[in-house]
């Protein structure tokens, strides 16, 4: 018998049968060279056997059968080239090979790439999204048509990437999502895209644990297993792997991993309350060694006292930009804008409780005249102003929104750049009052605003964080730990290149119903209705230092100018609307 009606044999006996669709992943290596095998592969390499693989495989499924193999090459993740026809698969020699096989087509990820031959394929490979694991990702497409899953030469411990995807679909504690931009390159066509990954936490030591699966698949006869040439080869269906995981993540949210080291540490840091991120976005930066010095000397930024600064026209022209997409999202929200003073004054202060919680970062108001007294605060925030507007009012039962920019004002402690903390800063914040599902989804929708408009616009580098206020007094770490646990404060942190850290930038908090008593006013709703307040604020100064530590101080340079381009161009269309709308 030859190594073809070998294997062939052996594939037939595991249950695989033309017609089917088959994902093979592999590890050749571990069959060795079949006796039989050798002096072929001594006259023409080891491509012959590689050959011998693909066909027995190919005529396995037949030419009603669709067969699969990963290519994986992960250049998003570095931002290299992914070029369809080029790039080398990272994940086997016969998987390069297969992607090579004359026919044999293969997709666009440029994280995940599968290659594919049969009648099924193109509908298979096609990218609906260049997510890697959710719901319009080639796994979402393999638990819809519940294809089947080989491992060839591999247990499913080694090389079962559906996993990841039903780790994602069931939501695991010790993942987050990352977007990774990478260029494409098909035949003549170029693009850069986002590919979204459902990465682990660095700071957890922990590897992938399947072993138990793969017996639990074997128990309940859903896996079948064999060996050729004493490598192991496994055949289950994708819907069977998926519902079992299922199953065992409810019983156990680590039932996939092992703890490598510290079990008990790392599972106590899975489950306490902390600031944690939840979204990353790998942006573009632009590397500059000496960027202290080129702030300090760039002359749209003056320096005017301690956390003080004059900022020139240039300067003046980006926050008008960064304003303007703030206020479109406000308008989409059908955002009422109003002005608000820059003194918060002595009854609304105490109404807000600030100097209970912030007393540390408080800016008082009085005269200096020898009678005079505590007259307020310099506003530390926009949303109190408008607290204190619907002080004795009602607000309808469909709540309210509302927009405004102001300066502010914070005792911050500078940690070094001229930027990195103002005591005088400027915040436009957007303030929702409702019932509690309306404020709940009106930041669910900011944020997802925001994050849209830092990513595809602004292509900042940066992750949205669970936050906690640095609150003063003896409840600070209750406060604090409320917080984290009901994820109601997220902050977007930006990355500064140089000082290799991310500062607060944006700021998302979910106030629930408090300052409903601090400041008297009611919600026109039954009373079994949860009242809820909250307010979005993006600090442009913050803004402003991150974009030039990531893109450069020039702001006359290509990147500012592209952005300014987008504004324009948003504003062309307004107008457009607007002259349709009145003829």
């Amino acid at each position: 018998m030859t190594v073809y009606e070998e294997l062939l044999d052996v594939l037939r006996s595991l249950g695989l049968k033309e017609g089917d669709v088959v994902a093979v992943h592999s590890d050749a290596s571990a069959f060795g060279v079949p006796k039989d095998l050798r002096p072929l592969v001594a006259k023409e390499g080891v491509e012959a056997l590689f050959r011998v693989y693909t066909e027995t495989l190919i005529a396995a499924v037949g030419r009603a059968g669709t067969l699969l193999m990963p290519t994986f090459t992960y250049s998003a993740c570095s931002g290299e080239l992914y070029d369809v026809a080029e790039t080398p698969s990272t994940v086997g020699a016969l998987t390069d090979y297969f992607r090579r096989y004359p026919g044999v087509k293969r997709s666009r990820h440029p994280i995940f790439s599968y290659a594919g031959l049969g009648p099924a394929a193109d509908e298979l490979l096609r990218i609906d999204s260049y997510e890697c694991f959710g719901p319009k990702s080639f796994f979402a497409k393999m638990f819809e048509h519940d294809f089947l899953y080989l491992m060839f030469g591999i247990p499913i411990q080694k090389g079962a990437t559906c996993v990841y995807a039903s780790e994602e679909k069931y939501g695991v504690p010790y993942r987050y999502y990352k977007d990774f931009w990478g260029p494409i390159k098909d035949g003549t066509e170029e693009f850069r895209v986002k590919s979204r990954y459902y990465v682990r936490y660095r700071e957890l030591d922990i590897d992938d644990s399947w072993q138990d699966l793969e017996e639990e698949l074997v128990r309940r006869d859903l896996a079948r297993r064999t060996t050729f040439h004493g490598a192991p080869l496994v055949l289950f269906r994708a819907r069977d792997i998926d519902r079992v995981i299922g199953e065992k993540l409810k019983e156990d949210r680590f039932y996939l991993i092992s703890f490598l080291s510290r079990p008990r540490e790392q599972r106590k840091w899975l489950r306490t309350a902390r600031s944690r991120v939840k979204y990353e976005n790998v942006g573009t930066v632009k590397k500059t060694s000496d960027f202290p010095r080129l702030l300090r000397e760039y002359d749209e930024i003056r320096p005017v006292g301690d956390g003080l600064v004059v900022y020139g026209s240039k300067v003046t022209r980006l926050f008008s930009t960064l304003d303007f997409f703030i206020l479109q999202m406000a308008k989409e929200l059908g955002a009422k804008e109003v002005k608000v003073p820059a003194i918060l004054d002595q009854t609304n202060a105490a109404r807000s409780q600030y100097l209970n919680s912030f007393k540390h970062q408080a800016l008082t108001v009085q005269s200096v005249l020898p009678e005079s007294h505590f007259r307020g605060l310099a506003s530390p925030t926009v949303c109190y102003h408008i607290f204190s507007s619907l002080a004795k009012k009602r607000v309808p039962h469909n709540g309210l929104i509302f927009t405004s920019a102001s300066n502010c004002f914070r005792n911050e402690q500078s940690e070094g750049d001229i930027l990195d903390r103002l005591r005088n800063f400027w915040m436009r914040e957007i303030v929702v009052v409702g019932d509690a599902a309306f404020c709940k989804e009106r930041l669910e929708e900011i944020l997802e605003k925001t994050r849209l408009w830092f990513r595809d616009i602004l292509d900042l580098d940066f992750g949205i964080y669970t936050a906690a206020d640095p609150f003063f007094g003896e409840d600070s770490k209750i406060k604090q730990s409320a917080q984290l646990l009901e994820e109601s404060k997220m902050e977007f942190r930006l990355t500064i290149p140089h000082l290799g850290k991310r500062i607060a930038a944006v700021s998302v908090n979910n106030h629930g119903q408090v300052f409903y008593s601090r400041f008297e006013f009611e919600l026109s709703a039954p009373n079994d209705v949860r009242r809820c307040s909250g307010c979005v604020g993006w600090g442009f100064d913050r803004i402003l230092y991150a974009l030039m530590a990531q893109k450069g101080v020039d702001l006359d340079n290509e990147y500012y100018r592209e952005v300014e381009q987008v504004r324009r161009r948003l504003e062309e269309e307004q107008t457009g609307r607007q002259i349709s709308r009145d003829c």
